[in-house]
Parts: C-alpha cells; sequence; structure tokens
C-alpha cells in the first residue's frame, strides 16, 4: 500500500502575466455596461476589476474567466468537491482503473492521525485490509467496478476541476472554513494561496486564513472609505437631519442594527402621534439603538486598524 499526501497542479495557464491578460479581457467586457471603454489604458485593469469585484459586487463579469485545477485527494473530498454544480468535473474512475495491476492501492494520508501512534495504525490497518480484499476479489475474477465496492474513503484520486473565477471565490469562501472538512481545508488553502499570489485583486492576500477573501474585501472597502470621509472629521454619520442613514459605504457588519434603528424609528413616530406620553421612552429605545450601532461600528474600525497595521 502507498501512502502519499494530497497535492494539486494548476493546469491552465495561469501566473502572474496570464492573470493581467485575464484581468484586461474582464476589463473589457467589465466596461460594455458601463461605456466607459475610453477609459481603458494599460495599467488600468487590475484596479478597475478589483474594485468593481470587492466594492461593487459587480461579480458576473469576473466568470468569462476559467482556471481550471488537477487535485489529488481521497474519494471522500472528492465527494464534496463535486457538489459544487458551476463547475467542470473530470475524475479518475474505479470501475475502469484496475489497480491490481500494480498490486497496491495508493491512499492519502489522514494529516490528523500523523501524531496519534493508535490512531495511525488503527487507520493503517484498516486500509491494508480493505487492499488485501480488494486484490483477492480481482484474483477471484471480480471486476474492478465489482471490487470497488471495499475500497476505503482515504483512497486517493486524482480530479480535475474547472470552473469560472467568481466559482472559485464562493469555493474558497467555503471549503477553507473553519467549518469545513480539516482535509477539505488541507487541499484548498494551498491552492487558493497560489491564487492569491497570482491574482490578488480578486483573491486577496496569500495568508492561509479561513476569512481571507472576506479580509480582502474590507480592505478594499477601506480605500473606498477613506476616500469617503476625505472631507469629513467624521468616520460615519448614524443619523441624518432628515432621518436617513449614511450608508454610503456598505458597512455589512451594521445591517441587522441598521434595520433594529430603522424599525424602531418607524414605530417611535407612531407611538408619538398616538400618545404623546410615549414619546419620551420611544425616544429613550433609540438612543440604546443607536449606542450599540456605534459599539458595531468602533468593533469594525478596530478590525480595520487590524489589518492596516
Amino acid at each position: 500500500m502507498k501512502i502519499i499526501e494530497p497535492s494539486f497542479e494548476i493546469l491552465t495557464p495561469f501566473d502572474r502575466e496570464d492573470a493581467m491578460l485575464m484581468l484586461k479581457r474582464i476589463e473589457r467586457a467589465a466596461r460594455v455596461c458601463y461605456k466607459s471603454e475610453g477609459k481603458t489604458t494599460d495599467t488600468s485593469a487590475p484596479e478597475f476589476v478589483r474594485r468593481i469585484a470587492n466594492t461593487f459586487k459587480h461579480e458576473s463579469v469576473i466568470e468569462h474567466e476559467i482556471v481550471s485545477v488537477l487535485i489529488v485527494c481521497d474519494r471522500g473530498v472528492s465527494h464534496e468537491l463535486v457538489r459544487h454544480r458551476l463547475c467542470a468535473f473530470s475524475q479518475e474512475s474505479t470501475r475502469y482503473c484496475n489497480y491490481g495491476k500494480s498490486d497496491e492501492i495508493t491512499v492519502i494520508m489522514p494529516f490528523f492521525f500523523k501524531n496519534d501512534a493508535q490512531r495511525y495504525a488503527s487507520w493503517n490497518c484498516a486500509c491494508t485490509k480493505a487492499e488485501w480484499e480488494y486484490l483477492d476479489l480481482l484474483k477471484r475474477g471480480a471486476s474492478p467496478q465489482e471490487a470497488r465496492s471495499v475500497l476505503p474513503n482515504s483512497l486517493k484520486t486524482e480530479i480535475v476541476m474547472t470552473a469560472n473565477l467568481r466559482e472559485w471565490r464562493h469555493i474558497f469562501k467555503l471549503r477553507t472554513s473553519d467549518k469545513a472538512h480539516p482535509q477539505m481545508r488541507e487541499v484548498m488553502i494551498p491552492i487558493l494561496n497560489y491564487f492569491s499570489e497570482v491574482m490578488p485583486e480578486l483573491f486577496g492576500s496569500s495568508e492561509p486564513a479561513s476569512d481571507a477573501l472576506a479580509i480582502a474585501d474590507v480592505k478594499a472597502e477601506l480605500e473606498v472609505y477613506k476616500q469617503c470621509v476625505s472631507n469629513t472629521n467624521k468616520a460615519c454619520e448614524f443619523m441624518r437631519e432628515d432621518t436617513e442613514l449614511d450608508l454610503t459605504i456598505g458597512d455589512r457588519f451594521s445591517v441587522e442594527g441598521v434595520k433594529k434603528l430603522r424599525d424602531s424609528r418607524d414605530l417611535w413616530k407612531m407611538r408619538a402621534i398616538q400618545n404623546e406620553g410615549q414619546y419620551e421612552a420611544a425616544e429613550k429605545e433609540v438612543g440604546i439603538l443607536k449606542a450599540q450601532i456605534k459599539e458595531l461600528y468602533n468593533q469594525r474600525n478596530q478590525l480595520l486598524e487590524k489589518l492596516k497595521a
């Protein structure tokens, strides 16, 4: 039995030079939407695409470009990968591949058993037993598609995965999350790191963090935020004189707070009309909600400061 670790290979030409060509093609397509082709320059694509995808969330334009990746993982991980429907897959088939020809199977080492001798021994014994039974079934005349019934979940498989850039962003967001399977993260974080290095405009920093894409979005919003407040000494206005909130920078950290404040303000007006005696209590309620939203904004600003550092 051969034991290996997961790996990947980028099949599509995809280095920084290729990424720049992709960004230029994306810019060409996106500017059609706004008839702003005249603003295109030799260097405008990276910033334009970064801004339009991360700040304005116009992500459909990045679907024009695709990347193919060959992933070597175990069958358990591959079963999760093929759940992504906006992809094309070509996978090593246990129906047609006869592992008896090499007289051994290849399995992926579960990294979480490396430092636990007893668990590793149990896993190794289970896979070895499955290998013996698989090879024995072949010797007894079973076809590969029949004998595969005893193959373990740790069996190595190769799968080619092709997706557009928008779908890759979605995949990374789900599959590098702390809630993803550990072996899935083991596979996807290195791929995300490569994408981040080659195309940081769309895939953020190269940090192997579960929220790398979210951090990249916040960094992008920070630049817009700086422009919004360049002519004022306030970070953000919580309520204008016309009782409308200033949501210029689209702060996602306080959406629920904003909704509560708006609902409370509407309730306040109704109460004031129905019973003047409730006016003071309603005003106090709004004040409490405003304080809660300020706290949310303070938390957001602390995160932005960390990112700037």
